[in-house]
């Protein structure tokens, strides 16, 4: 690997080597911005053919290498000193080439230096960080919505805690079954305006609940599986309690 430092090998064979053999997605860029060179590696990463395809391309006008610090990393590696970003998300289209959707790369740019002649361009080294960074970014994701459920769980049992010492001061069952009904509709978002308070013998304990007529509900009973009760039978679960009589 290529050792962060101002000068890099200036063997031409040396380095024409490593560049084209080297696994990393690599190009030189010259002075101006412009593509010079591309590596095996980068025509794979980016899926282009050649420097042709790329030809268009001036890292000082690409807007996004600007928004992510490439521009200024390149100016600095100009003025002969190697600079580094890290986890820097790229968002491919039709204006910077290349295929992939949304990356987050890891950059390193070095100056090209040969003796006597000073810098001549900058070498641009990519690596692909994006499997990790995704990763990253669900455990992040992941560790919000628990710490979410966490809050809102911690909230609900408080206003349980209330609700245990509240209802023990209650003792008619109909205000019981407002009352419980009242606060499973504020903690959780549950409706329970059809809901049937039934003795244990089935008949109705509070009136008026769902809004059906006096004459229903006066002779509502669950055993007999007629009119009404067949109706809420059929079409309702129905748990049967203790007598809430006192």
């Amino acid at each position: 690997m290529i050792r962060e430092s101002q000068h890099m090998m200036n063997e031409d064979g040396f380095f024409q080597a490593f560049f084209d053999q080297s696994p990393c997605a690599m190009q030189i860029l010259r002075a101006n911005g412009t593509v010079l060179k591309i590596n095996k590696a980068w025509e794979e990463f980016w899926e282009q053919s050649s420097v042709a395809d790329i030809s268009f391309y001036n890292i000082n006008s690409d807007k996004k290498a600007q928004a992510m610090g490439m521009t200024s990393a390149f100016k600095q590696a100009l003025a002969g000193i190697t600079a580094s970003l890290r986890n820097m998300k790229y968002t491919l289209d039709a204006d910077t080439a290349g295929t992939g959707g949304v990356r987050f790369l890891n950059v390193r740019m070095l100056p090209l230096v040969r003796e006597g002649k000073g810098v001549e361009g900058v070498v641009c080294i990519l690596e692909d960080n994006s499997k990790n960074r995704f990763v990253e970014l669900e455990k992040e994701k992941h560790q919000n919505r628990l710490k979410e459920e966490i809050t809102r769980r911690t909230k609900q049992f408080e206003s349980l805690l209330q609700f245990s010492a509240e209802i023990l001061t209650i003792n008619d069952p109909t205000e019981v079954f407002e009352f419980v009904t009242s606060w499973a509709q504020s903690l959780f978002g549950l409706d329970y305006s059809s809901l049937l308070l039934l003795e244990k013998n089935g008949k109705l304990v509070l009136k008026d609940v769902i809004g059906f007529s006096r004459s229903l509900i006066d002779t509502f009973e669950l055993q007999t599986g007629e009119g009404l009760a067949g109706l809420v039978a059929q079409t309702q679960q129905v748990a049967v309690t203790e007598n809430f009589a006192t």
